[in-house]
């Protein structure tokens, strides 16, 4: 896993502009909020954003954003242990 600052991601051009230029691959660091967050970047297909949830801290919130920057999905699946 690579460390990597996060860029703020509530802009959708700021979203699009990150998957087109940063290598495919797993980034970690933390959002805007200051919670930890794991990118999983598919360079100029995608990415999914894991956010830990403050709410129910064994499930982590999973965002996937298609090449354009839009949201497709919000899931949950378990969290990773820190």
């Amino acid at each position: 896993m690579i460390e990597k600052a996060i860029l703020a991601f509530e802009d959708r051009k700021a979203r699009q502009e990150f998957i087109n230029k940063v290598e495919s691959g797993i980034y970690t660091g933390v959002n805007t909020a200051g919670e930890k967050v794991y990118v999983f970047v598919d360079q100029g297909e995608g990415m999914d954003v894991k956010t830990k949830c403050h709410e129910k801290e064994k499930f982590m919130e999973v965002v996937e954003y298609d090449a354009e920057g839009y949201q497709v999905s919000v899931s949950y699946e378990a969290a990773y242990k820190d």
